[in-house]
């Protein structure tokens, strides 16, 4: 009895190719799922920017009321205050729409902006 073992036999090219499509799957599969949390996190990312903006512009309105009711339209004025690292910039926007009395103020900081309505000098309304 020579050797009673079994010779093995190698991969055919049909295993070696389903085992490729199946790793190629599992990259896809895993690339994707990468992608998905990368998108996540930037997204909340971006959210919390904007909220912190918002709250940032709260402050900055409430703070600055005086100093954004005369801005005219087109004015910008960056806020003096830097908290949380943010540092923001009020520009007075053109309102055709808004009653009188009231402008648009386009808050930007921190890649992101936020938009809100002030009260403003009346004497800014139609400067001389």
């Amino acid at each position: 009895m020579a050797n009673s073992r079994p010779h093995p036999r190698g991969l055919t090219l049909i295993e070696v190719l389903l085992a490729l499509v199946l790793l190629a799957a599992l990259a896809a599969i895993s690339i994707g799922i990468f992608r998905d949390a990368s998108a996540a996190v930037k997204e909340s990312t971006l959210t919390e920017a904007i909220d912190q903006l918002a709250r940032y512009t709260d402050l900055l309105v409430r703070e600055h009321s005086e100093t954004l009711g005369k801005l005219a339209v087109g004015q910008s004025w960056r806020s003096p205050l830097d908290a949380a690292g943010i540092t923001a910039v009020v520009t007075r926007e053109p309102c055709e729409d808004c009653p009188e009395g009231w402008a648009r103020l386009s808050v930007s900081g921190e890649g992101v902006s936020v938009t809100r309505f002030h009260r403003v000098d009346p004497r800014m309304e139609h400067p001389e």
